[in-house]
């Protein structure tokens, strides 16, 4: 996935963090929390096979209420417009706002929509979050409610699991689905008319059929977590096999659930293992990751806490104390929750940022009883 293009799929009780973070001046964290909850999505049942893609009529535009800019009751049988899913507690979608601001500055012929989707909204904190952001989410912007309306006609219709979404909808077809950041290109070419359509209908079916097989890849691991894991070895060795030579990301996914496995079966090599491999940028969000998927079961919690403890370990970093916080939240270890919240505290407060102050406070609310 490339740099700056992140997807946090929907929060679900075993997954989502305790402590959201809604702090973005920390990309590590924040990068790494993405990577987190979108791991998290395969405790869920996979959604149904997609029933619209690129060239699909585009469903109804149906939302909760309006709460920024003009209300846009449904396509025009001549234009473009923007469709973009996304929500508060989602740091890659606050990521993108600032982009697709520019983008509807720009393209001021094409009608641009964020749709807040996942989040109940009982605190008014939608509006709250548009009107602290002004101009800089200067676009229209609606809520769509959580799990409902849009969120089932567009994303689950789709496949889509995680945002920021976006949709390029011409003329009442859709045209492009896919992260806004690379948004740019397809825009222009659809506004053009040079796009095809039928070549990103055939991308984005390959591309649900991936995430599909990572999916699956998650699932076999977190399920052998208490299962049994000689099955779970033979299914993820079939699995392994479907992946494309040059897919490094789906077979990093497969080493580090057998890196989990080693985890809850060998310790001491495991410790060994991830000590070499925390000298490696590209394996620092995974290594955070496996002890909180740990205890997704009761059985890993004790494992899932010497995981935590051993990254914790190896270097002052503000991820690996996240997840230290998290993993004994999870695990109902008080005094090892406090104790490493306020490691965590002391450590920004040597690299405090302007907007850090939702991270900080959370980090405090676990350092208490």
């Amino acid at each position: 996935m490339p740099q700056g293009t992140s997807r946090v799929s929907r929060p679900i009780e075993k997954a989502a963090p305790t402590f959201p973070i809604h702090s973005y001046n920390i990309r590590m964290v924040s990068s790494a929390l993405a990577l987190l909850i979108t791991t998290a999505a395969s405790l869920q049942a996979a959604p149904a096979a997609s029933s619209i893609a690129p060239g699909s009529p585009a469903p109804a535009i149906d939302v909760k209420y309006w709460v920024k800019g003009k209300e846009v009751k449904d396509f025009a049988t001549k234009g473009v417009y923007v469709v973009e899913f996304w929500a508060t507690w989602c740091p890659p979608c606050i990521d993108a706002i600032p982009h697709l601001t520019s983008l509807a500055k720009k393209n001021t012929d094409v009608t641009f929509i964020g749709v807040s989707i996942w989040e109940d909204n009982a605190g008014k904190q939608v509006e709250k979050f548009v009107e602290r952001m002004g101009n800089k989410m200067d676009y229209n912007v609606a809520y769509g409610g959580e799990k409902e309306k849009m969120a089932l006609s567009w994303m689950d219709a789709s496949g889509s699991r995680g945002i920021p979404t976006t949709f390029v909808v011409k003329d009442r077809v859709i045209q492009w689905i896919g992260h806004p950041m690379e948004l740019d290109e397809p825009l222009a070419k659809i506004k053009a008319g040079t796009w095809d359509v039928k070549k990103a209908q055939k991308e984005w079916t390959d591309g649900r059929a991936r995430e599909e097989l990572i999916q699956q890849i998650n699932q076999i691991g977190e399920q052998a977590i208490a299962g049994d894991r000689v099955k779970a070895k033979s299914d993820l060795n079939e699995l392994e096999k479907k992946i494309a030579p040059g897919d490094k990301e789906a077979k990093q996914e497969v080493a580090k659930i057998k890196l989990m496995w080693l985890a809850l079966e060998d310790f001491p090599t495991y410790e060994k293992q991830v000590k070499t491999l925390a000298e490696d940028e590209s394996w620092s969000q995974s290594l955070g990751v496996l002890p909180i998927m740990l205890t997704a079961e009761k059985a890993g919690y004790a494992t899932a806490e010497k995981a935590a403890t051993l990254l914790i370990s190896l270097k002052e970093d503000l991820w690996y104390l996240y997840v230290g916080v998290e993993v004994f939240t999870r695990t109902e270890n008080a005094e090892k929750r406090k104790e490493t919240a306020k490691k965590a505290m002391a450590l920004m407060e040597k690299k405090r940022e302007q907007g850090d102050e939702d991270l900080f406070e959370h980090f405090k609310k676990a350092s208490e009883d």
